[in-house]
């Protein structure tokens, strides 16, 4: 007696495949594209908070296509992606902030960058 049933191998579509399919890891230079879009978008004066979170981040997208070609990059890839690069420039942010008020009169920026990246790990 058989336990289990032989079942029938079935295909998946493209979307459930490319959904599978391992992300293409971020390269410096789209990290640099998309917070370059997201300063421009934010701080654009003609729409200016006029506009809704999702044409917002469909503004962020056009302006990050512009700048990197041939981009399969999508809506959400860019707000998840921001996301975690947010959160970890408000970590930085806050080491900075530390250790300028640490460091005395005349330090350097560059001083005390450094030793905010040490503490970063």
């Amino acid at each position: 007696m058989k336990i289990f049933k032989k079942f029938k191998k079935t295909s998946m579509s493209e979307k459930e495949d490319n959904r599978i399919k391992r992300k293409k890891n971020w390269t410096s230079d789209e990290e640099v594209a998309l917070a370059e879009a997201w300063v421009h978008i934010s701080t654009c004066k003609k729409v200016g908070n006029e506009q809704s979170r999702d044409s917002f981040w469909k503004r962020i997208l056009d302006h990050f296509k512009e700048n990197v070609k041939d981009t399969t990059r999508t809506y959400h890839s860019l707000n998840t992606k921001w996301q975690n690069m947010n959160a970890a420039m408000s970590v930085f942010n806050g080491l900075f902030i530390q250790q300028k008020c640490l460091c005395e009169s005349g330090c350097s920026d560059v001083y005390i960058m450094k030793n905010a990246l040490y503490q970063l790990g």
